[in-house]
């Protein structure tokens, strides 16, 4: 033990709908980066204060990470509830953020074949995972207005799962 007051809390947002078509696995895909991209300038301050986190698009919705010093965990904790909570939709970032889905979903084609190989057992394997040339389908069609309307309705039936670990973390 070397008596640091660093903390690790890992947050699954466990949201049904979050893979229940094509278009709502985009959907998430979507949210979670814009979300990224919404605490990018508020990330600065943090990362001086000896904190990092991670947003990720899961299988089954998004997943928070949190490390650093435990007594301002729960500030930057704070920080990313409010921002999925009061979640709104700019049309210019969401332009940005679905070319840059688009073109990562075209360079799909250009995997190496293990890496292919890796994917479809993944898609055989796993409940719910669709193929992403039928989310590529999907991706030219959805506006900000769609993830506007999706994002209550997947927040709706979401259930959260907590991992924390660290001396004396006291964030909820």
């Amino acid at each position: 033990m070397f008596s640091t007051p660093k903390a690790f809390v890992k947050i699954y947002f466990n949201c049904p709908h979050a893979s229940s078509s094509p278009e709502s696995e985009v959907l998430t895909d979507i949210f979670t980066r814009l979300l990224l991209d919404y605490l990018n300038e508020y990330a600065y301050y943090a990362q001086v204060a000896g904190l990092d986190y991670g947003i990720n698009h899961t299988e089954s919705g998004f997943e928070v990470t949190v490390v650093g010093y435990n007594h301002k965990l729960r500030i930057l904790l704070e920080t990313i509830f409010q921002k999925i909570a009061q979640f709104k939709v700019k049309p210019d970032r969401f332009s940005v953020i679905k070319e840059m889905v688009t073109k990562e979903y075209h360079n799909n084609k250009f995997l190496q074949p293990f890496q292919l190989a890796m994917y479809y057992c993944s898609l055989i394997l796993q409940d719910q995972t669709w193929p992403w040339m039928e989310e590529l389908e999907v991706l030219p069609h959805l506006e900000a207005e769609d993830l506007a309307k999706f994002v209550p309705m997947m927040l709706s039936r979401t259930f959260l799962e907590c991992y924390i670990a660290g001396p004396s973390v006291s964030i909820f």
